[in-house]
């Protein structure tokens, strides 16, 4: 009861608005839940955009760790970005619940990650962490988790802090460049689905999915909410 009267309180200071509509009210109102879907991103190789299947490709295969990659959503829709950012940098519920409605809607994206044995995220460093209060790469891998009935497992920790790769041009982002950032803990599945918020050239999970084929994982699937970025 507390908490309610303290977000009325705070709402009627600072109203909410639809990311979509701009009606005031809710963060994603009841018509635009029933009126939009999230543009699904395009099937590529995540890494050279060749088109067609979202595994890695022959030719970028053997210079990257990467299996493949699904992305829910291009990160150039404004309605899913502005999503993941209330979620991401100031732990919106609202914002939060509706991603998890998105990632309802478009489970029948999940078939590839139904292939593994274990969901995992791409963990923040640990101050990182603190100062969000929570890591949104984690909830999400709860929220797939839950729809292809497979369990969390953490099996990586990040050694140090990086520069968010979706602020990055394409010429300061190269795959290879984060190899070393991480480090593999607990027990190891034999294949993995990393989920984290957004996909942008590849070089944090590719980093991490180095980091656990080299101490026996046989498949690295990675999972996103959308692909791209505003800097090209």
């Amino acid at each position: 009861m507390e908490s309610l009267v303290r977000r009325l309180a705070i709402e009627s200071i600072w109203p909410r608005f639809c990311i979509r509509c701009g009606r005031e009210g809710e963060v994603f109102c009841r018509p635009c839940q029933e009126a939009y879907r999230p543009r699904i991103s395009f099937a590529a190789c995540p890494f050279c955009g060749r088109g067609g299947s979202d595994r890695v490709c022959d030719e970028c295969g053997p210079k990257t760790y990467l299996d493949g990659v699904i992305s829910l959503a291009a990160y150039g829709d404004p309605v899913v970005r502005e999503a993941i950012g209330l979620w991401k940098y100031h732990g919106d519920e609202q914002a939060q619940a509706t991603i998890e409605l998105w990632v309802r809607q478009l489970a029948q994206s999940l078939r590839l990650a139904e292939a593994v044995e274990a969901v995992s995220f791409i963990p923040l460093h640990e101050s990182k962490k603190r100062s969000r209060g929570f890591d949104q790469a984690q909830e999400l891998a709860k929220m797939v988790a839950r729809l292809i009935n497979r369990p969390v497992q953490e099996v990586l920790r990040r050694d140090r802090k990086t520069r968010a790769q979706a602020q990055l041009t394409n010429e300061q982002r190269l795959v290879g460049d984060l190899d070393g950032i991480f480090r593999v803990q607990g027990n190891l599945p034999q294949s993995v689905v990393l989920c984290d918020d957004v996909f942008t050239s590849g070089a944090t999970m590719d980093a991490a999915a180095r980091e656990l084929k080299e101490h026996g994982v046989k498949t690295v699937f990675g999972l996103t909410l959308a692909k791209g970025s505003l800097k090209t």
